[in-house]
Order: structure tokens, then sequence, then C-alpha cells
């Protein structure tokens, strides 16, 4: 009795091990895919550590291959552009060389204009062309460039806009018989929806105050408050649509003391920290608020800019240097810091605009035979801008392409690598399962035999 009884133990014993045997083979061949699960069951520390790495270098490189593909998706769009530009632009030469003829008459030279002017739209429309709603020109890599002037009109010694009155409301043309406070205005298209304002101002014995605003009066860019000083104070700000605004702040006068006039913590709200000039942190270090001098974000849509100047009173004086200029363009970086990165290009179309700074720099016309010759002369430089553009195409091009396909080669190298590290024999698990299965289906028959033999003994002796 006691021999069937241990066949029985042994039976169960055996069928439990088969069975670990083949679960472990289930899971290996289940982890199919998993190459991080396959090492583990394999059993090699170092093969789970280096497979986990592999992987993750594998991820990295797979983003900045979809990067690279949408990259070339828009330097498509942007050869795309830059074609219609080119056949706009000769156009427009054309054009423009049949204006510049002394003898031709008013009615023919207004047809010309009517679609010179047509053209001129397309050209900017291209320039403002979108790809999954981001700009795919950058006017700061355009061929010609543009430098604005901002101090003309913004000197105390100007005649003034308007004024304010009691209530707070601007008067267009107010005067000091109707209103309190007499502001300057200027206005001008600077073209670009980012910059670099650099403003060097010195109030005199009263407070004025110092604003830059885009096409909403009633939202300020950059504020000074109500700046008094008897010093000449510089602040730089800088803007765009793809950062947040910012002030720097220097001055000639390192004065410490919290109160009006030439004292700057009162201005900054801060307190005395018993340095000799109390911000020796603030100087010359890009702010975005500091007591009160604030900031606001820009409007992207559009390249208006205007300063303002407030004064206390009527009558008030002040000194004023006004610069602005063009952000300096970062090289577009693609991929990933773990991965592959390609530097680019920034591609851009021109503004097409006379080179008449005291005007504003307006657009290209032929209406007259002098404005037809120069406007001949800047659309063939803007020609030779659009070959400068193609240029920097094919090289963006030729980088993403030789990126990706190195990218390409490193993730077949890792895959190769990853099936020998984590080669899991699956041919023998599978038949091992086979095989547990026909072994346990065996074992327990002959397991259901020795129980029925062993209550047929029990029974006899009974």
């Amino acid at each position: 009795m006691s021999v069937l009884l241990g066949s029985v133990d042994y039976l169960a014993k055996n069928i439990g091990d088969i069975s670990m045997r083949s679960a472990h083979s289930i899971k290996k061949v289940s982890s199919t895919g998993d190459a991080v699960q396959q090492a583990r069951y394999v059993g090699d520390a170092g093969a789970v550590s280096m497979t986990s790495k592999l992987l993750n270098g594998d991820a990295f490189k797979r983003n900045s291959i979809n990067v690279f593909q949408n990259a070339i998706s828009l330097i498509q769009a942007q050869a795309d552009a830059l074609s219609q530009a080119e056949e706009i632009y000769q156009r427009m030469l054309n054009l423009a060389s049949l204006a510049a003829d002394p003898s031709l008459g008013a009615d023919e030279r207004a047809l010309l204009s009517t679609e010179f002017d047509g053209l001129m739209q397309k050209s900017l429309d291209l320039n403002g062309s979108t790809l999954n709603g981001e700009l795919i020109f950058d006017p700061r890599a355009a061929a010609t460039q543009y430098d604005i002037s901002f101090t003309e009109g913004a000197t105390s010694s100007d005649p003034a806009t308007g004024g304010i009155d009691n209530s707070g409301t601007f008067v267009h043309g107010g005067n000091s018989l109707n209103t309190s406070q007499p502001y300057w205005d200027v206005q001008k298209d600077v073209l670009y929806n980012s910059g670099e304002v650099s403003l060097t101002l010195k109030p005199w014995t009263a407070w004025d105050r110092f604003v830059l605003y885009q096409d909403d009066p009633d939202n300020y860019l950059f504020d000074t408050g109500e700046w008094q000083g008897n010093n000449f104070d510089e602040f730089v700000v800088k803007y765009g649509p793809d950062q947040t605004t910012t002030f720097t702040f220097t001055t000639t006068n390192y004065s410490n003391r919290n109160t009006p006039g030439n004292g700057y913590l009162g201005k900054f709200g801060l307190t005395d920290d018993g340095t000799p000039s109390g911000m020796q942190d603030y100087y010359g270090k890009e702010l975005s608020n500091l007591g009160q001098v604030t900031t606001n974000q820009p409007n992207s849509a559009t390249s208006l800019l205007t300063l303002r100047v407030i004064g206390k009173n009527w009558g008030t004086g002040y000194e004023l240097d006004v610069n602005y200029k063009r952000l300096d363009m970062e090289q577009a970086v693609l991929g990933n810091e773990s991965g592959v990165q390609v530097p680019l290009h920034a591609v851009g179309l021109g503004f097409l605009r006379q080179d008449d700074a005291a005007n504003g720099y307006p657009p290209l016309s032929i209406s007259t035979q002098d404005q037809a010759q120069s406007t001949a002369d800047a659309i063939s430089k803007e020609l030779e801008g659009v070959a400068l553009q193609f240029d920097r195409l094919s090289n963006n091009s030729s980088r993403i392409e030789t990126s990706m396909d190195a990218a390409q080669k490193e993730l077949a190298l890792h895959e190769t690598a990853l099936s020998r590290t984590t080669d899991g024999n699956f041919s023998k698990d599978l038949a091992e399962i086979s095989k547990s299965r026909i072994a346990r289906s065996q074992n327990a028959a002959l397991m259901a035999q020795a129980m029925s033999v062993s209550r047929n003994v029990a029974n006899l002796l009974l």
C-alpha cells in the first residue's frame, strides 16, 4: 500500500516539475518582441542591461527619424514656394523693365502697375505660407534686410501727438488747454514680428513714462512706469513669438536709494541689501518683470511697433535715443539630444520694399519711370536671394538625408545585436512545451491508474 501511495506522490511531483519547465518555455515564447523580457528569461543580467540601453537609444533614434521625415516635408513645401516666388519675381522684373521705358503712356503704365501690385500681394502671401500651422519662412533669413530707426519724432522738442485728460482718456491732437498731460507716439512697421529695442532715456526734473506696444495701445509690450532719474538709463527689450519678452537694465548712476529721483530700489520694488548699488544681481540681467517695470507677450500677427512717451505734465522734458534691430537667428537643430541631431539653415523670402528708410521702406512700385528702374534693380537682387535660399535648402536636405541614413543603419545594427543577445532558441522551447504536454498527459493517466489500484486494494483489505 505504501509503495502505491509513494508512486502517486512521485507522479504528482513529476507533473509539477514538468509544468514549471513548460511555463518557463511558454513565457519565453510569449515574450517575443520584448527584448528585455527575453533576456531575463535567458538569465543573463548583462544582456538585460545592454538590451535596455539599446532599446532606449533606439527609441531616441526613431524619434529623430520621425522629426527628419517631417523636415523633409517642410523642405519640399519651401522648395515649391521658392519656385513660385522665382516665377513671380521674374514676371515682376519684366514688368519693371517695361515700365522703365520713358516713352510709356500713362494708361499702359497703369495696366503694368495693376499687374505688378497683384504679383506683389502673391509674393507676400508666399512669405506667410504655413505648414501644419507653422510659418515655413523666416524673413530674417531673406537676402535683403532693413534697419529701422525710432528716435525721430520721439523727443520732447517734437510736437506732442496729443494729451491725456483728467479721466485718463488719450485725446489725439489734445493740447495744454484741454488736457493735463502730453504724450508722444512714434509708430513704425518694423516688418518683423520680433526684435530688440534699446531705449536710452533721461527724464528731467519730473517723471516720464516710456512704453512700447504693437497694434493695441491697451496691451503694452514694455512699460517703465513713472520713471525719474536725471541720469541716462538704458533698457534693452527683446520680444518675439518664440520667446518670453524680457528687458535688461543698466545705468550711469548706481544709486541704491529707495526714494524717488535717481534711486532704483523703489522703482524695482527692492530693499537695500547693503551693497553699493543695492541691485548687484539685477544690472544687465534679462528680466520679465521687476517692481514697476513690466512686460507682456507680443502679438505675432503684426509687425507694427509703437513707442509712446507719457509726460507728467505739459512742459516736461527728457532726452531719449531709441534703436531697433532684428533678433539674431539661432540655427534650428533637429533631432534628439540623446540621438542624432542636425543643424539647419533658416530660409526666408524678402519683403520687396524700397530702400527708403526716411519714408519707412514703402513697397516696391513701378508707378513712375524712376521707381520702375529702382524696382528692377531691387527685384534682380531678390532673384539672387532666391538662388541663395535654394542653396540653403539643398544643404539642409543633404544633412537630413545623411543623418537619417546613419540613424537607420545604426538601428539595423542594434536589431542584429538584440536578436543575438536575446536569442531564446524558440524552436527548442516550442518542442519543450509539446513534450511537456505529452509527459503531463502520460503521468496524469498513470496517476489516475495508480489511484484506482489504491482504491481497489483498500476495498479488498476492508
